[in-house]
């Protein structure tokens, strides 16, 4: 079975990228084959064990928002050349850009059956950055999410949340592609940390306004404790936070590889104070390495975080702040939560992640397809 999976962000550090760039590289167990279509600087064909990736530069360039780029001309010859040069059997739109657009057109004039799969809030998102006219925003949002997805024979959402609010705007069948996580890359092993250094809260994400980041930086704000926040990432948010007069607040910037592996697992606490994320690979990746992760009672990273067993559930701020001070007085109970973290880590892998997926793909490929000529 081959599939074309196409996604607007596949270069860009977030957890789109990062998952797609496993799934790209996983040796599925079986006769899955996945082509996957983006954007890039230049054309340009990478051969991967099981597919290609195929890389375009867009035509028309329009940058409407960070880290998904936009080809105003919508309709791309190079893309169709390369689609029609092959025999799909399933496509798979992964974002709602102008690749994903150029992906349903692409199913629909090869009659080939399409799964979908929602990865951002675009909604949240909206509402997050809009600074007039919110509720109308977004709810024109939604009602181009429903066009954009209602043509698929399968939704799959990244959490039970974020089904069930699918589940009460489309009317299409909504399941579960949830995320795994690499126990070897994200691991307590990596830590580095010399003695009597203060408590170390981490946060690892996109530094914007959706993130809900200066919450965290005004709830740590308020600790007494010796304690010292560091974030990682970027964003444009980085400046302001740098600025913010707090000695204790470190910004770090883009990490990547071990030096990330690194700074999560010599941290003491992982905070994640967002409210729109679907899923939350960062605090998967923070309890693989050891740490109680303290997470909102909005979007998927609650699904994640069991509360006072691997970490705590908080719903503002005010909140967030006692648990946070709670994790760095007490090291007995930072110490119990980091073995429990680490434990519900290690029962997420990647392999039974994309075997739900695997099978998503055999079930909408039974729709069967015409259409598209094979090579040659």
């Amino acid at each position: 079975m081959r599939i074309a999976l196409f996604t607007d962000t596949f270069g860009q550090i977030n957890g789109v990228t990062r998952t797609l760039y496993r799934l790209v590289r996983h040796q599925p167990k079986g006769d899955i084959e996945i082509d996957l279509y983006t954007y890039g600087d230049r054309e340009e064909q990478e051969q991967m064990a099981t597919g290609r990736i195929y890389r375009f530069a867009p035509a028309l360039p329009i940058h409407y928002y960070p880290d998904m780029p936009f080809d105003g001309a919508l309709g791309n010859f190079r893309v169709l050349n390369a689609f029609r040069a092959n025999r799909y059997d399933v496509v798979h739109v992964a974002t709602p850009g102008s690749m994903g657009i150029c992906g349903i057109a692409l199913a629909q004039q090869y009659h080939i059956p399409m799964i979908g799969t929602y990865h951002t809030s675009l909604p949240a998102y909206v509402r997050a950055r809009a600074r007039v006219f919110a509720d109308q925003l977004c709810s024109l949002t939604w009602s181009y999410v429903k066009w954009f997805y209602g043509r698929c024979r399968l939704v799959l959402a990244p959490s039970a949340s974020i089904k069930s609010e699918l589940e009460r705007h489309l009317r299409v069948p909504i399941g579960i592609f949830s995320r795994g996580v690499d126990t070897e890359l994200f691991a307590p092993s990596y830590r580095r940390r010399s003695d009597g250094e203060p408590p170390r809260v981490l946060y690892v994400g996109r530094l914007a306004p959706e993130k809900n980041i200066q919450m965290l930086a005004q709830a740590f704000g308020q600790i007494e404790q010796d304690a010292v926040l560091q974030i990682v990432g970027e964003g444009p948010l980085y400046d302001s936070l740098r600025k913010s007069g707090d000695a204790r607040v470190q910004v770090l910037g883009l990490m990547h590889g071990e030096e990330l592996s690194t700074t999560y697992a010599s941290a003491d606490v992982f905070a994640y104070p967002s409210r729109t994320d679907t899923f939350g690979n960062a605090v998967l990746e923070a309890m693989s390495s050891g740490l109680p992760a303290v997470v909102m009672d909005e979007g998927g990273p609650k699904e994640i975080v069991t509360d006072g067993h691997d970490g705590f559930v908080v719903s503002d701020a005010e909140t967030m702040r006692q648990r946070l001070a709670q994790l760095v007085s007490d090291d007995d109970l930072r110490s119990h939560m980091a073995r429990n973290a680490r434990a519900t880590a290690e029962a997420r892998s990647w392999d039974a992640a994309f075997g739900h997926l695997f099978e998503a793909y055999r079930r909408v490929g039974r729709f069967g397809r015409r259409g598209c000529r094979t090579q040659g």
